[in-house]
C-alpha cells in the first residue's frame, strides 16, 4: 500500500508540472480558479494509477497574500462532520515588482482501500498535490466512511472560471460515495446536505 501511494504522489507530480500554463488573468486582488481535464492525450496513460477520482484545478493569483491553502472537510447524511481542517499549504513566489504572483494548478486523488473495506467502514488514501513556479508540495492522508462504499462519483466545479475575492475560501473539488445509487451535486452546502457522504477540497489564501 505505502508503495502504491508513492507511486501515485510521484505520477501526480509528473501530472503536473507537465501541465502549467500562462496565468489567465492579470488582475491583482482576486484568485482564478479554472476546472480542466487531468487525463488528455497522453496523459491518459496515468489514469489506471491514480484512479478515476481524481481531479485537478488551474490556480491564479497576484496579489499582496504570501500562502495558499488547502483545507479538507468531510460532510457525511447532510451534515458537516468535519470542519475544515489544513491539508497542504505553500508559499506564493513574490515578483520583482513586490508583487505575489502564482499560476498553478491543484491535483487531488482519492483511492479507495479495497482490502481495508468492511461491512462497517470505507478507507480511502488521499493524495494532494500543489504545483507552481516555485516547485511541487504534496501530502497523503487516509479518511473513512462509517460504511461498507462501494459507489462514488467526483463532485466538480463547472466549466467556467470562477474568480472570488483574495479574503475568501471557496470549495473547488470533492468526491461523494454511497452504498448504492447517487445524484449529482455541486459543491454548494445546499447540494452537500443531500450526499449520504463526501470529502471536500477548498482553497484559501493567507497572509
Amino acid at each position: 500500500m505505502k508503495i502504491l501511494q508513492t507511486v501515485c504522489s510521484v505520477l501526480i507530480l509528473l501530472v503536473i508540472v507537465s501541465g502549467c500554463s500562462a496565468a489567465s488573468s492579470e488582475e491583482r486582488g482576486v484568485l482564478s480558479i479554472k476546472s480542466f481535464e487531468l487525463f488528455e492525450g497522453g496523459d491518459k496513460r496515468y489514469q489506471p494509477f491514480l484512479g478515476s477520482m481524481s481531479g485537478a484545478v488551474k490556480l491564479s493569483y497576484k496579489g499582496t497574500k504570501s500562502n495558499v491553502r488547502v483545507s479538507m472537510e468531510v460532510w457525511e447524511n447532510g451534515a458537516l462532520k468535519e470542519p475544515a481542517q489544513s491539508s497542504l499549504s505553500s508559499a506564493i513566489q513574490q515578483s520583482q515588482n513586490g508583487d505575489r504572483v502564482m499560476d498553478g494548478e491543484l491535483v487531488v486523488s482519492v483511492k479507495q482501500q479495497a482490502d481495508e473495506t468492511t461491512s462497517k467502514q470505507t478507507k480511502y488514501n488521499v493524495t494532494v498535490a500543489l504545483n507552481d513556479q516555485g516547485g511541487t508540495t504534496s501530502s497523503e492522508y487516509e479518511v473513512a466512511a462509517d460504511f461498507a462504499g462501494n459507489a462514488s462519483m467526483p463532485i466538480v466545479l463547472g466549466k467556467d472560471e470562477l474568480t472570488i475575492d483574495e479574503t475568501e475560501e471557496v470549495a473547488v473539488w470533492g468526491m461523494q460515495a454511497s452504498e448504492n445509487g447517487m445524484q449529482t451535486v455541486s459543491l454548494t452546502q445546499e447540494m452537500l446536505k443531500q450526499v449520504k457522504w463526501a470529502v471536500i477540497f477548498k482553497i484559501s489564501l493567507s497572509d
